[in-house]
């Protein structure tokens, strides 16, 4: 860890120890701010071996998906080989989850849920025949929480996914499967959870120097149908740079890249990405513009 998150992490041992709920202090402080917040899970990945998976999950084994489902995690190059991941077909997973999501939505101050479909998969067995039905079963059940909760708020709680892209499966072919580089056999269809308003906004992963996805990335096929309609869609720029090359190219590069993520969505979302990384990016935005 750096400086940064060290101090970070202090700041919240020291407010625990006064009995303080740092969580529950910051989202207090940004509700009053008037900042959405929406609270966001690494969804359907649990390491077992590290204490990081709820009883539930280690005493129902019959939910866990099989190693044949799962033949990155038995690589050598794979650092978490006992990740484990349970399967969406039964339904007694899909309620188990939708629990524990409302349990958040319900408790804390949050504007809506946020889930990461594109960064643990598969969600189903590879020969599972009723991928995108048991998701979309799912979908619903949390939809239907969530519009039960915002009835008593009087106002929707957002749901939004974050969602695989081309480049994705252009950098996932080196290390996965090609089995697993369809949206069919993942069991996403944005067209229906579109269609019927089961959620609010779609992210779609479009830029990020960790997976090598560095130049443009064509927008899904379904951005232009959530246009139609009221899903938004907010481009993800994940670990943007402001490493120094000859001068600031590189941070000018990010600038440039945010500038046509905004362009082509209704907003940008950012991940692993700091306040003082977003600055510089920004400023050089800012003196490239007006250059």
């Amino acid at each position: 860890m750096d400086g940064w998150h060290l101090a970070q992490w202090d700041t919240m041992k020291e407010l625990a120890a006064r009995g303080t709920d740092p969580l529950s202090m910051l989202l207090e402080q940004t509700q009053r701010s008037g900042l959405p917040i929406m609270a966001n899970f690494r969804f359907n990945r649990y390491h077992p071996e590290l204490g990081m998976a709820d009883r539930w999950f280690v005493e129902h084994p019959q939910f866990h998906l099989s190693p044949e489902s799962c033949p990155w995690m038995q690589t050598a190059t794979n650092p978490r080989t006992s990740q484990a991941l349970i399967n969406l077909e039964h339904a007694e997973v899909r309620e188990h989850l939708v629990r524990g999501l409302v349990d958040v939505a319900e408790h804390y101050p949050v504007d809506g849920l946020q889930l990461e479909l594109m960064r643990a998969i598969p969600f189903f067995e590879l020969d599972e025949p009723a991928k995108v039905e048991h998701m979309n079963a799912f979908l619903r059940l949390l939809r239907a929480e969530l519009d039960r909760i915002g009835q008593d708020r009087d106002k929707r709680v957002k749901l939004a996914l974050w969602l695989p892209t081309e480049g994705h499966h252009r950098y996932l072919r080196g290390t996965w499967p090609e089995p697993f580089l369809d949206e069919a056999n993942w069991g996403l269809d944005p067209a229906t959870w579109i269609e019927e308003e089961l959620v609010d906004i779609l992210i779609p992963s479009l830029y990020s120097q960790d997976l090598a996805m560095t130049g443009p990335v064509p927008l899904p096929w379904w951005v232009a149908r959530a246009r139609e309609r009221s899903t938004e869609v907010y481009g993800c720029v994940m670990n943007i740079s402001t490493k120094v090359k000859d001068g600031v190219t590189s941070c000018a590069k990010t600038a440039e890249i945010l500038r046509s993520v905004s362009d082509q969505c209704d907003g940008v979302f950012l991940f692993n990405s700091q306040p003082l990384h977003l600055a510089a990016v920004l400023d050089v935005a800012q003196r490239t513009q007006s250059a």
